[in-house]
């Protein structure tokens, strides 16, 4: 089965949300780990595909402080539907908005 980019990107942010190993991740999955491992380093190594403006969707969000100081430990949760999910600061954001564009649609 050939996948998309982005195919690839929703799989990826999937398997960095688990503790399992990437052979088991990708077993259960019929996946190759090889091609896994090598769309995993082209998504973090490569740039992103150029988007065009109408590509890009705006979405409303409620900022909430959660203490005095943004430390190294610091969370930013993101409420979709009735899912939470918490991402420490610093997350990669390609990540983040693979996940949520999943979640989105699931």
């Amino acid at each position: 089965m050939r996948r998309t980019r982005e195919q690839w990107a929703t799989l990826i942010a999937a398997f960095e949300n688990t503790d399992q190993p990437a052979v088991r991740f990708c077993g259960r999955r019929g996946i190759s780990p090889r091609t896994f491992a090598w769309w995993r380093w082209q998504l973090r190594h490569t740039a992103p595909p150029s988007r065009r403006d109408d590509d890009v969707k705006l979405l409303s969000v409620d900022v909430v402080a959660a203490g005095d100081a943004v430390g190294p430990t610091s969370r930013v949760v993101i409420a979709i539907a009735e899912v939470e999910v918490r991402v420490d600061v610093g997350v990669d954001v390609d990540y983040v908005a693979a996940l949520v564009a999943r979640l989105r649609h699931a």
